[in-house]
Parts: structure tokens; sequence; C-alpha cells
């Protein structure tokens, strides 16, 4: 799942990309609000992709700060089961386990299995692994 804290992007745009992503957002949002959704913004830093053009929508959509870009936010609205995976040495989602804990004490129908030695994408063995509890979860 992903993770997402705001505090956070902030601090990441602005040691990525040395600017303030909060006011890069406000220019982005002054100019939907003014109709000018489409408008390029040049020199602008948009992901992996520095220094470049890109439309003010196109900028808000994807840095809007909002809390459903949390995964586990949005765990609470699912009444299905659901099955989440977490590798321990995972350096993509880090401290999966620690930051899902409390929806799982809440949420009986969230299950969370933790990959032994697996970083993000469980190749090999816990590959393996993992399809195996998928199986089961499935089948139970």
């Amino acid at each position: 799942p992903q993770l997402w804290d705001e505090q956070a992007e902030i601090k990441h745009y602005q040691e990525k990309y040395h600017k303030d992503l909060t006011k890069e957002l406000a220019k982005a949002n002054a100019l939907i609000k003014q109709g000018k959704a489409d408008q390029v913004m040049p020199h602008t830093d948009l992901v992996y992709c520095k220094d470049s053009k890109v439309t003010a929508e196109s900028f808000a959509d994807y840095h809007q700060l909002n809390e459903n870009m949390d995964t586990i936010h949005l765990l609470p609205s699912i009444s299905k089961p659901v099955l989440i995976f977490a590798g321990t040495e995972d350096k993509v989602v880090k401290h999966l386990p620690e930051k899902i804990a409390p929806v799982l004490e809440k949420q009986k129908n969230i299950t969370l299995y933790v990959v032994e030695d697996s970083d993000h994408s469980f190749i090999d063995m816990s590959g393996e692994e993992a399809v195996e509890e998928m199986v089961n979860f499935i089948q139970n």
C-alpha cells in the first residue's frame, strides 16, 4: 500500500527540489481558480522531472495535500477481507507493520502478512511464499 504523510511530502519536495511545495501548490491552485487549469507552469518540478513544463491542473492533481493518498487512511472504509504484504527489508514502503498496527487492532477483516528478508519486490523464494499466502487467504 501507498503510505503518505503531509509533512513528509512537503519536506521531501523541499529536500529534492529546494522549493516550498505549499507555495508551488498555491500558484497552481490560483491558476485553476482563475480558469487557467491548462496553463503551463514553466520551470516546475514534478515527480522525477526537474525543471519541466507542467499544467497547473497536473501539478495540483499530483501534489494536492490529501490524506486519501495514504492507503492506511482508506482501509477502515473497506468491509471485504483484505490481505496486505510487507517485506522486512522493504526500502520503498518503510515501517508498514508499525504504521498499520492501529488499523489492524480495529479492523478484523484486514490481515498483514510479513515476509522475512524480503524487499519491496518479493523476488525469488519470498515471491513464492507470498503467492502461497495469497492462495491460502483466498481459499479460506
